[in-house]
């Protein structure tokens, strides 16, 4: 937007920036000038000087927020822990998770860009899960994704139980199968013939080879993915078979240490 001069560009964001505020608000379908006007605080005669119509402030207000998610949602880990932090991004972006999960506008074109993006965000999502070790098998991704896409809304919808679960495990996650804080894991002391010892609870307990293994991969802050496919290999298992052990060990392990 090359010669633009500031007070337009502070014209303009405080135009998006109004749309931000109406999504949020979930009154994208009944969006009028007027609401623009009294969010933003730029008057209608100054607006339409930067914009052809409400179309266009819609239309530039899909492609900004847009292309902000896609890169928020790209360029993270696969997996797990990935799919984790990209949550925790969308969760503590108002704007973003309103532009996910908000009633979408009423022209059928802007509503089928809007819907384009949000449908490239969960792809993503499921790119995501696709590798997943540690996932309810019998479930299809697609309904894992939807599951998770289902849950970002109740956030959005200010549900606090469930903001507070997906800061640190997936909506399908038991607690049990969570695993502990790392910070937990990181202090605990390890030696070869498996004694565990954590100096802050004065806790202790053998675990046996695969446990020692596990405890050292996570120390080692390894992704649960990539521990049972590692696991796997070292000890000829299915992944299947490991899951289910590292599963069960992780269980142990919270009701041991806390």
């Amino acid at each position: 937007m090359r010669g633009i001069t500031h007070t337009t560009q502070q014209r303009i964001d405080h135009v998006m920036h109004a749309l931000d505020q109406l999504a949020q608000l979930d009154l994208l379908s009944q969006l009028t000038s007027r609401l623009v006007v009294q969010y933003s605080g730029v008057s209608e005669g100054v607006m339409f000087r930067h914009f052809k119509n409400m179309d266009d402030v819609l239309y530039r207000w899909i492609h900004w927020r847009g292309e902000q998610l896609l890169h928020a949602v790209r360029d993270v880990p696969m997996g797990r822990n990935g799919l984790l932090y990209m949550v925790r991004e969308l969760i503590g972006n108002n704007a973003l998770l309103s532009f996910l999960c908000c009633h979408p506008m009423g022209n059928p074109d802007l509503r089928e860009q809007l819907l384009i993006y949000r449908y490239k965000v969960r792809a993503s999502i499921q790119q995501h899960i696709t590798p997943m070790s540690m996932r309810p098998q019998h479930i299809p991704v697609e309904m894992l994704s939807d599951h998770l896409w289902i849950s970002l809304c109740d956030v959005w919808r200010g549900e606090t139980s469930m903001k507070e679960k997906l800061m640190s495990q997936l909506p399908w996650e038991s607690k049990e199968t969570s695993m502990p804080d790392p910070a937990v894991i990181q202090r605990l002391a390890l030696n070869q013939s498996g004694f565990v010892f954590d100096p802050v609870s004065g806790c202790s307990f053998t675990a046996n080879e695969s446990g020692l293994k596990i405890l050292q991969c996570l120390q080692q802050q390894q992704d649960m993915e990539s521990l049972v496919l590692s696991l796997a290999t070292e000890f000829d298992a299915s992944s299947k078979e490991v899951e289910r052990d590292v599963m069960e060990f992780v269980a142990q392990l919270r009701r041991l240490i806390k």
